[in-house]
């Protein structure tokens, strides 16, 4: 894993560690259920847009030396690994999951004005949990936002306003 994917990777986990230790405060002060539930349900989302950061460097890195390597018995090791975790992730996520369609917006943001800009938007909006996907351009001042829940629009549109990159002109809607 490169430096870059290193550091993102490790601040991603240490958020999700930290909101973890919140939902721990929540049921020491008995906070209501629905809001520990959905505290939880953000960092099982954090945690699984870590796995999928993770995806790319395995497959470049470990996968890749093992079917290099010559030895069959290693080859075998690193795909049979590799399948054992793609069936657990099946077990813990088709139990529960409900197969909507993900929620998308492309609007415009006239604040846009550089490449700082576009990344405080990407990084922002991309923390909260359940935005699978943000592209921000600074020619088109044009964002496009992908989410899932927990997420909702008025989350991401307060994100937005909060850095103070408040979005316009919706040009369209999926």
């Amino acid at each position: 894993m490169d430096e870059t994917a290193r550091k993102t990777l490790s601040l991603r986990l240490a958020s999700a560690a930290g909101h973890l230790k919140g939902i721990e405060r929540m049921v020491q002060n008995d906070a209501p259920c629905l809001d520990v539930l959905q505290q939880i349900q953000a960092v099982q989302a954090a945690l699984h847009k870590a796995s999928l950061m993770m995806l790319p460097s395995h497959l470049r890195t470990c996968l890749t030396t093992a079917i290099r390597d010559a030895d069959v018995n290693t080859r075998e090791r690193v795909l049979q690994d590799l399948t054992a975790v793609f069936e657990m992730s099946n077990k813990l996520n088709l139990s529960s999951r409900r197969f909507e369609p993900m929620n998308s917006k492309t609007f415009t943001v006239p604040n846009i004005s550089c490449g700082h800009c576009v990344h405080t938007i990407e990084t922002e909006v991309g923390e909260i949990a359940g935005v699978a996907r943000v592209k921000a351009g600074q020619e088109t001042k044009q964002v496009i936002v992908e989410w899932e829940e927990p997420a909702t629009w008025e989350q991401i549109q307060a994100t937005l306003q909060a850095i103070n990159y408040p979005p316009e002109g919706l040009i369209q809607i999926s």
